[in-house]
């Protein structure tokens, strides 16, 4: 079982993913099966390197992958180097249906 991190517009089980990845108000920090919950609030508020901080903070946190919509070059980087695998999903995406595409191996590996 994985640790998988989505950022979301809201704390809530119907959260939805949100494109901003680093700049998210909540991140959901799950297990695979969804059965293991916590949504952080973002407390990340630099101007510059917000990316590279929050791929720190899920790495420190024992993630292993990362659903987002974009991602920046120096975060991509960042997440290769803490051995985070990055997948895409659409903007606006309800939390448990990114969950089940990631089970289903349906979600795009961005390299």
């Amino acid at each position: 079982m994985a640790k998988i991190a989505i950022p979301v517009r809201n704390g809530s089980g119907s959260a939805t993913l949100d494109s901003r990845f680093a700049r998210a108000p909540y991140i959901a920090v799950c297990d695979t099966d969804g059965n293991d919950m916590e949504f952080v609030q973002n407390s990340i508020s630099v101007e510059h390197g917000a990316g590279p901080r929050m791929v720190q903070f899920l790495a420190d946190k024992g993630v292993e992958a990362l659903v987002v919509v974009n991602i920046g070059e120096n975060a991509l980087k960042a997440a290769k180097m803490a051995g985070i695998r990055v997948y895409r999903a659409d903007d606006g995406a309800k939390l448990q249906d990114i969950l089940a595409k990631f089970n289903s191996n349906e979600l795009e590996e961005i390299h």
